[in-house]
């Protein structure tokens, strides 16, 4: 898959490494602008319609961050690179596709281009209309059957959606809590487990979490409310959901 990126660093040498190691290393990429604040990345943007940003954090004047939060339902994909590691919550909270520190790693780059090539395969064949694999799974990873395929860094496995308690954001990646108390790493973000598996009984109650609602034993309002799966196991359901989720389950309120 070809990537159509923009490097978006308010230093100049920075840009230049950038650009030079990607010629050099990255043939898959095609680097079709730089830009040097939030305004001249704006524009380029909407020019070139690039599929993945190289973006610092640091723009002199606001941060890559500014520029995200002008974009409603951005499509492309980013790539955080700069020597902040402070920012780094912050940025997976975006749903950054990864965060690289200055110097650029060449391995971890290898690993962020092929996230993003997997996010971009991944959002096509979700935007296909009909479309559906040979074993009749859906484009987002489900089957009719319940069952879901998970994406890991190892490869992926499928698994019965029955057998998951609860799901948990990490960062980018995703945890996947089993009833049998096995845990998997998924690549995959909170948001597209979300789209999966709402067929299935699931419901997001938090940024941060997903839970199968037929493993819930009891709801406590207690300074907000909490749910306590299986287990005795509790977490909490954000006050933005809570009204929502009553109503999902057809509580009074």
């Amino acid at each position: 898959m070809k990537l159509n990126a923009l490097i978006i660093d308010d230093e100049k040498p920075s840009r230049e490494t950038l650009s030079v190691i990607i010629k050099d290393y990255f043939p898959e990429v095609n680097v079709v602008g730089e830009a040097e604040s939030i305004n001249e990345a704006f524009e380029l943007i909407h020019q070139n319609n690039p599929n993945l940003l190289f973006l610092d954090v640091e723009l002199g004047v606001g941060t890559g961050l500014d520029l995200l939060n002008m974009f409603d339902s951005p499509s492309f994909e980013v790539i955080f690179i700069t020597a902040f590691n402070q920012y780094a919550a912050k940025a997976f909270r975006t749903s950054a596709v990864d965060y690289l520190l200055k110097p650029v790693d060449l391995e971890e780059m290898r690993e962020a281009l092929n996230k993003v090539k997997e996010k971009l395969e991944y959002r096509k064949l979700k935007n296909s209309p009909g479309h559906s694999s040979d074993n009749g799974t859906s484009h987002n990873g489900s089957n009719n059957n319940g069952f879901v395929k998970v994406y890991t860094e190892d490869g992926s496995e499928i698994i019965s959606s029955s057998e998951i308690l609860f799901i948990q954001s990490i960062n980018y990646y995703s945890k996947i809590v089993l009833i049998n108390k096995r845990e998997i790493i998924s690549t995959r973000h909170l948001k597209e487990f979300e789209e999966q598996l709402k067929i299935f009984g699931f419901f997001r109650i938090h940024n941060s979490f997903i839970i199968n609602i037929k493993y819930i034993k009891a709801i406590y309002h207690r300074e907000g409310y909490i749910v306590t799966l299986i287990d005795d196991i509790k977490l909490k359901i954000s006050r933005r959901r809570k009204e929502e989720f009553l109503k999902f389950l057809d509580f009074p309120q």
